[in-house]
């Protein structure tokens, strides 16, 4: 007679049964999936932790959470603890609570747990956070309930970082809107990653308002050693030896390059769509997909989801063309898509997933990471440089595999010239200045030393990515992107003349999935992928005026200020929000030196790849740019300014515009060195209304 016990197992090739756990164990918290057995795994695996049982409290349609009870082995904390899963753990499966106890409750009878046994939870509340933890102050008092409610908890520790509790930007963003509207007080994004616990916010928030109070907030922004930060990731590639013959001596055999196994992280990135795009269209290989979770879609569907964004794929599968259709059979049969977290120990994998990958996995294409010009260098961190050590530590572990990394040319200061391929960046760590160039320089570090030590890698320092040569479908957070629909929805255009760089998403991602085809040509290169004849902006806003897009350029000063003050008057599709381009500027272009000084790129190592390759660099040229123009303004990305009029044009606005024409012609007629304007006079179009494209020269002090 066979009995369904509800547990769950594999049949070994004796006859026995190995008993792994409970079908019921896996439970859904604010659209997760969860695997409770796992974290108490990941506790039992802690050398402070003797034994544990993990339990899901909160009714049927409300919020759920995690509650962990645990026997110490010796001395420890909640915060001790907690810090040790977050290396291991995805945030969402962090219990809320800990509760230590001497022993667990078991069943006499069965040995089982004894769920009735375990401490009322309620009775433990109190003790889940210390007196100096929990909020005194009114401001304090007021920012927990916001942290509550944003994050989902049932309640903090003041002393605990927002990101620590699983807060990331768009959490941020909608806290602060609500600090903001409470206080009455400017608070930015840094401000969080600077002041990140309730403790130090408050603090802030007090000072910032003239409220007295002693102390002064706890800054977690420090003055950064890099080259010790590199030091403190360097795990050390070592006994490699006989690992590396067996890669050296299998190394001709072409087919693990073309017809293995790759892992690629990043997938629903960008450059990674397209990357992901290559290897199924132009190789036979396996493809593994590494990504992090998103409550309430699978992981192949984000995935797809991506591939749709950037016109990889139709939405409408009915209407795929052979290519999208080719690249849809491609993710059906030879992709696998692994939910986990590059930033985690075993990638966020399982134990026994992570091992067998290590000894199936031929080669890595790692392009994940957290591309932010606002974030400090300690938001970044996880991402970006624990999230590179742990690529190298799984590229080096079982046999060795061949690592693509993706790197930028923000390893580079500003105002560099002719910045060599094989320059030594060391002398640099110091004179960068965002937090995204610094963690990328680290994590390049990282990936150079394991490179030092036999790994076989290739660096690809890549520049400006613009949209694919096709059907322009671009990164929307582009900084060239949303310049360019700025300065279209506005009919403004800074009088600046700087290089605007760019390489098509879809040459770039050939280049990289090709070089992985042909090891031999760049394994333990570092290449430049950026375009060393990039065109002038002045050039390619006279390019947009000739597509019908009319343009005036004045004063980068009064363009910042006129730019932004158009878009939030005048928010909505075609471009950015005046809130993101006043960060953008803000960012990326504080003032009018910044963007004519920027760094310029020695590419010859790049140069002699590609004629191996056969291939040649995609130049931007008016073609391209026309490409451009036409398939963004199709999808209503590159709106023009237009001021439509009916046909009776008021007396009132008939002079207006007749002033406005003198000034024009007036301006027409006077020297070279006055502000230019790119655009034609107004003219009435066929369905008669008239397109004001009259420029506004006035300096913003005028205004004022």
């Amino acid at each position: 007679r066979l009995y369904r016990t509800g547990d769950w197992g594999y049949m070994l090739s004796d006859g026995s049964l190995e008993i792994c756990g409970r079908v019921d164990s896996m439970v859904k918290i604010r659209g997760y999936s969860i695997e409770v057995q796992a974290i108490e795994a990941c506790l039992l695996s802690l050398p402070m932790v003797k034994a544990c049982v993990v339990i899901v409290c909160g009714d049927e349609g409300q919020d759920k959470f995690l509650v962990t009870y645990i026997v110490s082995s010796r001395e420890t904390s909640k915060k001790e603890v907690r810090a040790e899963l977050k290396k291991r753990l995805p945030f969402y499966m962090i219990p809320s609570y800990f509760v230590f106890l001497q022993r667990i409750p078991v069943l006499a009878a069965s040995g089982k747990l004894d769920k009735k046994a375990l401490p009322a939870f309620d009775s433990q509340l109190l003790d889940g956070v210390g007196a100096e933890g929990r909020p005194s102050s009114v401001t304090e008092i007021a920012l927990a309930e916001m942290w509550i409610d944003v994050l989902r908890l049932k309640e903090i520790d003041i002393q605990e970082s927002f990101f620590d509790l699983g807060g990331h930007s768009l959490l941020a963003s909608e806290l602060l809107e609500r600090a903001r509207a409470k206080f009455q007080v400017d608070l930015a994004v840094r401000d969080l990653f600077q002041y990140p616990t309730v403790s130090s916010l408050a603090m802030l928030i007090d000072r910032r308002l003239g409220n007295t109070r002693s102390g002064s907030p706890e800054v977690f922004l420090q003055q950064l050693d890099l080259q010790a930060e590199v030091q403190r990731h360097d795990q050390g590639v070592t006994n490699l030896d006989m690992q590396l013959r067996a890669f050296w001596r299998t190394f001709h055999h072409g087919h693990h390059f073309n017809r293995g196994r790759v892992l690629l992280t990043g997938a629903t990135g960008f450059l990674g769509a397209f990357i992901l795009r290559e290897l199924l269209l132009h190789t036979k290989l396996v493809v593994y997909c590494l990504a992090r979770e998103q409550p309430r879609v699978s992981m192949i569907d984000r995935i797809k989801a991506a591939l749709i964004q950037f016109g990889i794929l139709s939405s409408d599968e009915n209407q795929s063309t052979p290519e999208q259709t080719e690249i849809l059979e491609g993710l059906k049969s030879r992709t696998t898509a692994l939910k986990g977290n590059v930033a985690l120990m075993y990638l966020g994998l399982d134990e026994a997933d992570y091992t067998y990958l290590c000894t199936d996995i031929d080669f890595i294409i790692h392009a994940a990471a957290a591309v932010n010009l606002v974030y400090p260098y300690s938001a970044l961190h996880g991402p970006n440089v624990m999230g590179t050590a742990n690529v190298i530590q799984f590229a080096s572990t079982g046999k060795v595999k061949a690592l693509h990394y993706i790197s930028t040319d923000a390893i580079f200061p500003h105002g560099l010239l002719n910045c060599r391929e094989d320059a030594d960046v060391i002398q640099f760590a110091q004179k960068l200045q965002d937090g995204y160039a610094q963690s990328k320089w680290v994590a390049e570090q990282l990936v150079s030393r394991a490179r030092d030590r036999g790994l076989p890698v290739t660096i690809y320092r890549l520049g400006n990515m613009s949209g694919d040569s096709n059907q322009a479908f671009w990164n929307p957070q582009d900084f060239t992107l949303l310049m360019l629909q700025a300065c279209a929805k506005t009919g403004l255009a800074p009088d600046l003349d700087w290089d605007m760089e760019m390489t098509p998403v879809d040459f770039a991602s050939k280049v990289i999935v090709k070089l992985t085809q042909y090891p031999n040509i760049a394994l333990g290169k570092t290449l430049h992928l950026i375009n060393d004849r990039p065109m002038k902006s002045r050039q390619v806003f006279q390019w947009m005026n000739n597509h019908g897009i009319p343009l005036h350029l004045i004063d980068f000063d009064d363009w910042k200020v006129r730019v932004v003050e158009e878009l939030k008057a005048n928010n909505g599709s075609g471009g950015p929000s005046g809130e993101l381009m006043e960060q953008v500027i803000d960012s990326y272009a504080s003032h009018a030196q910044f963007l004519p000084n920027l760094s310029t790129y020695n590419t010859s190592g790049m140069q002699k790849v590609l004629g191996e390759l056969g291939m040649l660099y995609p130049y931007t040229d008016e073609s391209l740019l026309q490409t451009y123009f036409t398939k963004l303004s199709a999808r209503g990305l590159l709106v023009c300014r237009k001021i439509a009029m009916s046909g009776k044009v008021s007396r009132k606005r008939r002079k207006q515009l007749a002033l406005a024409r003198q000034r024009v012609g007036a301006r027409s007629s006077a020297s070279s060195s006055s502000t230019p304007s790119l655009a034609p006079s107004p003219e009435r179009t066929t369905n008669g209304t008239l397109e004001d494209t009259i420029p506004v020269q006035e300096s913003a002090s005028k205004r004022k």
